[in-house]
């Protein structure tokens, strides 16, 4: 899973797409809405797709994305979770229960853009942070949140990596002295 591209996400699943279908236009909100027109209904005022706009992908406009994109890295939550994960000497990155939000930011990188570039670069250099091996970083462009675990042989793509539960723990920082 972890060679296989990003999905970009599609406005046909957001929750805050409306077609509407009623034969009888209405009042909501400050808009009059026609039969078969699509509005997205995300932020204060509904708002109505245009002829010009994507049909699958959202638009420029789309009150939820956000510019710049905010990052999160993610470290193990405590030295003894390290040291349990290096002890059993596991491949596989970390389970979300794992782990906890160590620094977090903002980038100027949509997360494709971030993994397509993080094979020629580092990913300290493209963050502006030091990230180490080992740590996930999570890049939230407002309408999806991509994880990618930091390997020496460069970025994974993380698809169902649990965020909520790694967000929920408290960082202790380890002791980096050895």
């Amino acid at each position: 899973m972890g060679t296989k591209g990003i999905q970009r996400f599609h406005c046909s699943r957001c929750p805050h797409r409306l077609t509407y279908l009623k034969g009888e236009p209405r009042q909501e909100g400050y808009i009059v809405l026609q039969f078969g027109q699509q509005y997205c209904t995300a932020g204060k005022k509904y708002r109505m797709f245009k002829k010009k706009d994507p049909k699958i992908y959202p638009p420029n406009w789309c009150p939820k994305l956000k510019k710049p994109c905010e990052f999160r890295v993610y470290d193990f939550k405590d030295a003894n979770t390290w040291y349990l994960h290096t002890l059993l000497k596991r491949k596989s990155p970390p389970d979300g229960y794992q782990y906890a939000v160590r620094l977090s930011g903002t980038v100027n990188l949509t997360p494709s853009a971030f993994f397509s570039m993080a094979k020629r670069k580092g990913a300290s250099e493209l963050l502006g942070v030091m990230v180490k091996i080992g740590e996930i970083v999570e890049i939230d462009d407002g309408l999806t949140s991509n994880c990618f675990y930091l390997t020496l042989s460069g970025v994974k793509y993380l698809p169902y990596w649990d965020t909520a539960r790694a967000r929920k723990n408290e960082y202790a920082c380890k002791n980096t002295d050895n």
